[in-house]
């Protein structure tokens, strides 16, 4: 996203920029299918054979620090469906490593989908909003992905070989231990929000849901989140980290706006 950070999200980018007119959205873009029953969850359902593919181009976070320096992810396919109370967006990409850990120099993978937090073809910059003027965004993370699957988070697991004379909470990672939600959320996935680089935030209620999985090496991610309004014209942007790849926080790939549109 000229502006992105889903540009979104700068996971967080600091810094400043001039006001200027965010650039103009491709013309081309997502089409949503509209289903009569609940979108599938699952990334593997067969169901999303029937929606219509859209090829996201991405490049480097380099807008504000710390920057992106090399292409990761090139590219990435996006579907998305609606019952006209949901939207499930599912994201695709390849990556030939697991990375589903977060500690000492590892990172996790992760993908978001950015929304214009106000309706209508007026969109704010795609780097994560403009002061007034909202983004909404839903983020995954595959460590999240696997903590939700049943796996511990703990320090014993992510480090056996580490001995702890007395450790206040147990064998539990410091942070998810103070109750820091972007350690210990309530499933694989959180609702954001931000205007503007620096600006990320907790969204106020958490709705969105989603899921991951790692096959044949890609990851295949469905983020659904529920509609405050029908769907009709609307636009998004996503963004894609390689964890193995050193990608994390604002150092990420990412997309600028695309054209969203409803089909009959």
């Amino acid at each position: 996203m000229r502006a992105t950070s889903l540009a979104f999200f700068c996971l967080l980018g600091c810094g400043s920029r001039t006001a200027t007119a965010p650039p103009a959205p491709s013309a081309t873009g997502l089409v949503v299918s509209t289903l009569a029953g609940t979108p599938a969850a699952d990334p593997t359902n067969a169901a999303w054979d029937h929606a219509k593919p859209f090829t996201a181009k991405l490049v480097p976070q380099d807008v504000t620090e710390p920057r992106l320096r090399e292409t990761t992810v090139p590219e990435a396919e996006v579907r998305a469906v609606s019952d006209g109370k949901t939207l499930a967006v599912r994201v695709s990409w390849p990556d030939a490593t697991r990375d589903d850990e977060l500690a000492l120099q590892r990172f996790p993978d992760a993908c978001a989908v950015q929304l214009p937090g106000i309706p209508g073809p007026d969109v704010p910059d795609s780097q994560m909003g403009q002061p007034g003027r909202p983004v909404h965004i839903t983020l995954w993370k595959a460590h999240w992905q696997a903590t939700a699957d049943g796996r511990p988070h703990t320090v014993q697991r992510l480090f056996p070989n580490a001995l702890i004379d007395y450790y206040p909470h147990g064998d539990h990672v410091a942070a998810a231990a103070s109750g820091n939600p972007m350690a210990s959320p309530a499933g694989a996935s959180q609702d954001l929000e931000a205007e503007g680089f620096g600006s990320l935030r907790r969204a106020p209620v958490q709705a969105s849901v989603a899921h991951g999985v790692h096959e044949n090496g890609r990851w295949t991610v469905v983020l659904t989140r529920p509609l405050a309004q029908p769907l009709t014209k609307t636009y998004l942007a996503i963004a894609v980290w390689d964890g193995g790849k050193g990608n994390n926080g604002a150092r990420k790939m990412r997309s600028e706006w695309v054209s969203v549109s409803v089909a009959p």
